[in-house]
């Protein structure tokens, strides 16, 4: 329908209604750029209620829905405002791996887009029909410039990405995951996808406990070499 806006998010696995509690993102977008509001269900007194942007605490892969609202609402709708395309689309697309690529010899517009990042995501993600994953389980770290300079001496071709807050960068914890041994790393039923070093993945019937323990390993290893927090992304119980 020729509308920007959400065609980053194409094939992140998930619900609509999950987007605003995890502030879902992808290659330079996130829904809080595009959400208005939310409508939720307060579990106490069973009344709707709704939730203006400003209002939401949108913060990176985090919200009110994570904190102090957790476990007490349930989303029931969002609303988004989208762009009509007119033309041109943002080139800070092509700054992600395999975007630029993909696009190579084609138009920069919506349609075009949409369909990169599908194939780009299906490259990388497992068949959720075929093994279970959260999808991306780690955030990637949010640093200033002069921890970054001190992991360039470590990875000299480490990616940034800037990010709205002064002095700071969002570094790609998989491409010093992938450095690290942890890119198709099995433990027994568990391990990190084939192609993939975020995405933990349950190759058969691996228990929760087995899960959180390869993911605590996972946390422990990068902050030895990195001296760095890798938090998780996804909710833990």
């Amino acid at each position: 329908k020729e509308l920007l806006g959400i065609h980053n998010l194409a094939l992140i696995p998930g619900t609509v209604g999950a987007t605003p509690i995890q502030n879902v993102g992808a290659y330079g977008i996130e829904i809080k750029d595009l959400l208005l509001n939310v409508t939720f269900l307060n579990l106490e007194d069973w009344k709707e209620y709704v939730l203006e942007n400003n209002e939401c605490k949108f913060g990176y892969r985090d919200s009110i829905f994570k904190n102090e609202l957790k476990d007490k609402v349930i989303v029931k709708s969002i609303t988004l405002r989208l762009k009509k395309y007119k033309g041109e689309v943002d080139s800070k697309y092509l700054e992600y791996s395999g975007i630029k690529e993909e696009l190579e010899g084609k138009d920069i517009n919506p349609e075009n887009i949409y369909n990169a990042i599908v194939k780009i995501r299906e490259s990388k993600l497992p068949k959720v029909q075929e093994y279970g994953s959260c999808g991306s389980t780690f955030k990637n770290p949010e640093i200033n410039i002069k921890e970054y300079e001190r992991l360039l001496k470590i990875y000299p071709e480490l990616p940034k990405y800037d990010t709205d807050k002064k002095d700071i960068v969002k570094i790609p914890a998989a491409y010093i995951l992938e450095r690290l041994g942890w890119k198709n790393k099995r433990e027994g039923e568990v391990g990190t996808w084939i192609y993939h070093p975020l995405i933990i993945t349950n190759y058969s019937n691996a228990s929760g406990n087995q899960i959180y323990s390869f993911i605590k390993k996972i946390q422990h290893d990068f902050k030895s070499n990195t001296n760095l927090d890798l938090e998780c992304e996804i909710n833990i119980f």
